[in-house]
């Protein structure tokens, strides 16, 4: 009995021992620690992420970048030190889509209040304004249905999308409060430096690997309505994505200028010190076919008043 119990016990300590080394070696990859991570271990880690799935990382210019970034990470003392070299080594990694946010810039983003999507409607257009949104499960319910509702439930002939000045966040609820205007199914894929393909699908108003999921009580789908989109310099990131989803629709014309060119799709990764770092790993590629990689939309009509061009537009169909 008495060798029973030791070699419980045995068996018990190898498991410990063996679990805090699994955690101890393997960890960091999930952000669990045992014991603080040195500066240069704390660089080290992020380097490896972005060399993992980064857009770019597969480059000679990335091969450089990293081990002058490891080098450099041998002199840092704390981890605001080694924050601007990855910040460096990033842009070429995930390029100007990517950054980190420190955990102070991460508390001011979150505590910023979130701003709901406007709707007015004009000699029969249906005027809606889409912010960018960043937020909790219940803003971002609140944010589709502030766009889904009057869609559902207000008579009109046309409808303006105005995404100028939308520079991104969660496209989830912006998405799935268009939803009624979209078509089930593919809206565009996601590729990364590999050429796999992600699709991003709207299922029953829902969206399927991007964002938020909110679920949409109607799925009326609301079709062969002319549609005018306005985008400017300052439509970006999320806001450029969600725009994109209305490529190649036969009734939606783009109006304003060229957007800013953050087309690619980030991963957030979690640091140790509660920094995050958003990691672009993919392109976009619309329901045509057509690539982006960073590059601005054009418009289909070039215009420095596209509420009024738009309307005008929309009045001669």
């Amino acid at each position: 009995m008495k060798k029973t119990i030791k070699w419980i016990g045995a068996l018990f300590l190898i498991l410990v021992v063996s679990i805090v080394a699994l955690v101890y070696i393997y960890g960091p990859n999930y952000n669990l620690y045992l014991v603080p991570p040195t500066p240069k271990k704390y660089g080290e880690l992020a380097l490896n992420k972005m060399d993992q799935i980064g857009l770019y990382a597969n480059s000679n210019e990335w091969a450089t970048k990293k081990e002058e970034i490891q080098t450099k990470l041998l002199n840092v003392t704390s981890y605001e030190e080694a924050v601007p070299l990855l910040e460096e080594a990033l842009k070429i990694a995930g390029g100007k889509h990517s950054f980190i946010l420190t955990g102070e810039e991460l508390n001011k983003v979150n505590s910023d209040e979130f701003i709901l999507p406007t709707v007015k409607e004009i000699d029969n257009s249906l005027i809606l304004t889409i912010p960018p949104f960043s937020g909790n499960a219940e803003q971002a319910q609140k944010y589709a249905n502030t766009l889904a509702d009057p869609l559902i439930n207000s008579s009109y002939t046309s409808i303006i999308l105005d995404f100028r000045d939308n520079s991104g966040g969660d496209l989830g609820p912006m998405i799935s409060g268009l939803s009624s205007l979209l078509p089930e199914g593919n809206l565009l894929n996601f590729v990364d430096r590999d050429n796999m393909k992600t699709p991003l699908t709207l299922e029953n108003g829902s969206v399927i690997n991007g964002g938020t999921k909110v679920t949409m009580e109607n799925h009326k789908k609301i079709t062969d309505i002319p549609i005018a989109i306005l985008i400017n310099d300052r439509t970006g990131s999320s806001g450029e994505i969600t725009v994109l989803c209305f490529k190649g629709i036969h009734n939606v014309t783009f109006l304003g200028t060229e957007t800013a060119g953050y087309t690619s799709s980030n991963i957030q990764i979690n640091l140790y010190d509660g920094s995050v770092m958003q990691i672009t790993n993919a392109a976009i590629e619309d329901r045509k076919g057509t690539s982006y990689s960073n590059v601005p939309i054009l418009p289909d009509i070039h215009s420095e008043d596209p509420m009024l061009d738009a309307k005008s537009l929309i009045n001669k169909k």
